[in-house]
C-alpha cells in the first residue's frame, strides 16, 4: 500500500464520529536499555538534512491486534508485540517489517518489556511469561502471580525488579524468582492503564491521577482531568501523560521539581506515548490516524501519512530511530523512521554579572614544535560560553631565572581568534582571556610550547 507524504502540523479537530467510550488501551512497554543520549533534551527536532525528517516508512500486516496489546524492542533488536488472538500470544516484527507470530500460552497478554540476560517479559491476567527472543516457544517460562490484576503493564525497573499493575497496587517482581513477587500499596489507582520509568521513578497512569513511586514505595500524586491512558517517562526524572477519555482531553508534561505543562488534546485523541530518539514524547491519535509529538517545553506539533482509517493506538521507540505503532482498525503495525537523536546543546550561559567570563583555546602548537628555520608562525583559536565575550591576549617568552627572582608579568592586549605569533626558537606561554561587561576572566586560559630548531 502506498503511503502518503508526510508532514508536521498542529492537527485540527477532525469532527470524526469515533466513539470514545471504549478506551481501556496503555502505552506500550519501554525497552530495556535507554539511550543514555536521551538525558539531552531540545525544544526543536534536530535533523541534519530536510531529508532526515520523520516519515512513514511502512505499514505491516500483523493479525488480532487489540486496544491494549503493546510493543517492545527486544534485545534482539527485533520489535515484539503482544496479540488479542485465541492462538497466538507474541508477534516479532524485523527492523524491515518481516512478522512472525508464536504461541505461549499465556492467556490474554498485555504489557511486554525486555528484561536482564537478554529475556523478553510479558504481563498476563494473573502472572507472567518470560523467554528467550532466540527461541520463544522453547524457552518459554510460564508463573502465575495472583497480585497482577486484569489489564496489566509491565517494565524494568531501576533497581532491577520487573514491576507489573495491580489493583490499587504495583507488583515487584523479581526475575530470577517471579513467584517471589511482593506486593507495592499505591492507594486510589484502581486499575493502572500503563507504567513507565523516569529516572529512578516508577511513573503509572492511573483514574484522575499520575502517580510517581519510589522502589522503597513513597507516592507521588499529580491530579488530572480525567482517566490517564499513557505514561512515557524520561532518564532525567520527566514524564509524560496521555488523558483522551474526559473532556478536556489533555497531554501534558510532569516533574517532581518542575511545574506541571499541560496541552489540549482535543480532537487529535492522544492514547499511549513514548519517548522517541528525538527527545520528544509521541502520541498516536486514534481518531486522525496521526501521531502528536511533544517537546520537553510543551511544544506541540504532529505527523501524518498513516492510512486513513488506521486507528493507531499504542507505540514503542524502536532501532535504527525509529518508532512502531499499532494500527488497530487495519490489523497493521507502523514504522516511522528518521527520528534524529538531539544534539547537545552548548554549555549554559551565565547571566551578565553572575560571575566571571570563562575561556577557552581550541587549537594551538603541540608542546614541541621542531623547525629547520629560524623563526616559525604559531596559531592559536580560542572561545568563550559567554555570548558577546571579547578577548585579550598575552605570550610570554620563558627564561631560566634567578632564584628569588619574579618571573615577568604578562602584557594582555586585545586580540581576536584567530590570533598568529611569529617566533625564534625558545620556550614560550600563551595567555587568553575573555572580558564580559567590564568583567576580566581571572584565570586565563594557557598553552605552553617549546620551540626547537633542528639543523
Amino acid at each position: 500500500m502506498a503511503v502518503s507524504p508526510t508532514q508536521f502540523r498542529i492537527t485540527p479537530w477532525c469532527g470524526c464520529a469515533r466513539a470514545h467510550g471504549a478506551y481501556t488501551g496503555v502505552v506500550p512497554s519501554r525497552t530495556l536499555r535507554r539511550a543514555a543520549l536521551l538525558g539531552l533534551l531540545v525544544v526543536a527536532l534536530a535533523t541534519g538534512t530536510a531529508s532526515a525528517a520523520p516519515v512513514v516508512s511502512g505499514e505491516f500486516p500483523v493479525p488480532n491486534l487489540g486496544s491494549n496489546d503493546k510493543l517492545a524492542q527486544g534485545p534482539d533488536g527485533n520489535m515484539w508485540v503482544t496479540l488479542n488472538g485465541a492462538e497466538y500470544d507474541v508477534a516479532r516484527i524485523t527492523p524491515s517489517g518481516s512478522v512472525t507470530e508464536f504461541k505461549l500460552g499465556a492467556v490474554t497478554p498485555l504489557g511486554i518489556t525486555a528484561g536482564p540476560k537478554g529475556l523478553l517479559w510479558i504481563a498476563r491476567n494473573g502472572g507472567v511469561v518470560s523467554f528467550d527472543p532466540a527461541d520463544p516457544e522453547g524457552s518459554k517460562k510460564i508463573t502465575d502471580i495472583a497480585l497482577i490484576g486484569t489489564s496489566p503493564s509491565i517494565i524494568l525497573g531501576p533497581d532491577g525488579n520487573l514491576w507489573a499493575t495491580g489493583e490499587n497496587k504495583l507488583v515487584r517482581v523479581p526475575p530470577d524468582n517471579p513467584a517471589g513477587a511482593t506486593e507495592v500499596p499505591v492507594p486510589g489507582l484502581q486499575t493502572a492503564k500503563d507504567i513507565d520509568v523516569a529516572g529512578s521513578l516508577i511513573v503509572v497512569a492511573g483514574l484522575e491521577r499520575i502517580y510517581a513511586v519510589t522502589t522503597a514505595g513513597a507516592i507521588t500524586e499529580h491530579k488530572i482531568s480525567g482517566q490517564a491512558q499513557g505514561v512515557a517517562g524520561n532518564p532525567n526524572g520527566q514524564y509524560a501523560f496521555t488523558q483522551p477519555v474526559s473532556p478536556p482531553k489533555e497531554i501534558g508534561l510532569l516533574s517532581p521539581t518542575a511545574a506541571p505543562i499541560v496541552r489540549s488534546a482535543e480532537g487529535t485523541d492522544p492514547f499511549g506515548i513514548a519517548l522517541g530518539s528525538d527527545g520528544a514524547y509521541w502520541s498516536p491519535e486514534f481518531i486522525s490516524d496521526g501521531l502528536t509529538r511533544i517537546t520537553a517545553d510543551g511544544t506541540l506539533s504532529g505527523l501524518t501519512g498513516f492510512a486513513k482509517g488506521s486507528g493507531p493506538r499504542q507505540i514503542a521507540a524502536g532501532p535504527g530511530n525509529t518508532l512502531w505503532v499499532t494500527l488497530e482498525t487495519t490489523q497493521k503495525v507502523g514504522r516511522v523512521s528518521g527520528l534524529e537523536p538531539p544534539v547537545a546543546p552548548p554549555s549554559p550561559l551565565p547571566a551578565a554579572g553572575s560571575g566571571e567570563p570563562q575561556t577557552r583555546i581550541a587549537k594551538g602548537p603541540k608542546s614541541k614544535v621542531r623547525t629547520r628555520r629560524k623563526r616559525v608562525r604559531v596559531k592559536f583559536r580560542f572561545n568563550s560560553p559567554n555570548a558577546g565575550a571579547t578577548f585579550e591576549c598575552a605570550l610570554l617568552r620563558l627564561k631560566k631565572h634567578r632564584k628569588g627572582k619574579r618571573a615577568p608579568r604578562p602584557r594582555f592586549k586585545r586580540c581576536t581568534s584567530p590570533r598568529a605569533y611569529t617566533v625564534r626558537p625558545g620556550r614560550y606561554r600563551f595567555l587568553v582571556r575573555a572580558v564580559l561587561d567590564g568583567t576580566v576572566d581571572s584565570s586565563p586560559a594557557k598553552r605552553t610550547f617549546r620551540i626547537v630548531r633542528v639543523r
